[in-house]
C-alpha cells in the first residue's frame, strides 16, 4: 500500500510540475518567493484516487491489532498470558 502511495505522490509531483513551469528557470532550478501551482485535469483526476489508497492505508493501521487479536483467538478457546 505504502509503494502506490508513494507512486502516486511522484506521478502527481511530476504533473503539478509540468503544469506550472512558470515556477522554474531554464536550468530547472525553482525560483524563489511565493509560487501560483496550477492543477492539470489529470492531476485533479488523480487526486481521488491518492485520497482513497490512503484513506484505506489508514484503516489498515487502524484494525492490524485487532487481527493478531482475532488470529489468537481462533487458535483455541482460553488463552493464558504469562509474566
Amino acid at each position: 500500500m505504502e509503494r502506490k502511495i508513494a507512486l502516486e505522490n511522484r506521478y502527481l509531483g511530476r504533473s503539478r510540475r509540468m503544469a506550472t513551469l512558470a515556477n522554474y528557470y531554464a536550468d530547472e532550478t525553482i525560483k524563489k518567493g511565493k509560487k501560483e501551482w496550477e492543477k492539470s485535469k489529470r492531476y485533479i483526476s488523480r487526486q481521488p484516487k491518492l485520497r482513497d489508497l490512503q484513506r484505506k492505508a489508514a484503516l489498515s493501521r487502524k484494525y492490524a491489532p485487532n487481527e493478531e487479536v482475532n488470529k489468537l483467538r481462533s487458535l483455541g478457546n482460553e488463552l493464558f498470558i504469562l509474566f
